[in-house]
């Protein structure tokens, strides 16, 4: 069931026949991710855009709750989406970037300032601290020092 239709094995079609035979819900929910799947893979923002409108219509009125939450986060995040269009990143970065801000966030507990680590999210985006350079850089930002820690 999570993998694309095309990925899977000709046995693994009919099983997934007879099952979408069975249930027709789950027919229709498979074809709107196949067809989101398809969306992220379109060649510009406007196409992007269009497809997203249209999985949008086809999960607007459906009573299922899952496809309901899937509506409201691809409508809530529409604008984010749709800049992959333009621009298209590399996922690679992406994840690393993820997992940084995680190990961050994680390190982060407790601190009192949220703009101290606002700040560092920022900065950790656009100037990696990998090099005294990079360090004189966050240092130039003007942040304060952190507290001492108590023995």
């Amino acid at each position: 069931m999570l993998r694309a239709w095309e990925n899977q094995g000709p046995e693994q079609q009919a099983r997934l026949r007879q099952l979408f035979a069975a249930n027709g819900k789950l027919a229709r929910a498979y074809q709107v991710i196949e067809e989101l799947r398809e969306v992220l893979r379109a060649p510009s923002r406007a196409a992007l855009e269009t497809g997203l409108h249209h999985v949008l219509y086809r999960t607007e009125k459906r009573a299922n709750v899952p496809m309901r939450k899937l509506h409201d986060s691809l409508q809530e995040h529409f604008e984010e989406i749709a800049v992959i269009g333009s621009h298209r990143p590399p996922t690679g970065r992406l994840e690393a970037l993820n997992t940084n801000w995680e190990a961050l966030v994680r390190r982060a507990r407790g601190y009192r300032d949220h703009e101290y680590l606002r700040r560092k999210l920022r900065f950790m985006i656009a100037n990696p601290v990998r090099t005294v350079d990079g360090t004189k850089r966050f240092l130039a930002l003007g942040l304060p020092a952190p507290l001492p820690r108590a023995a």
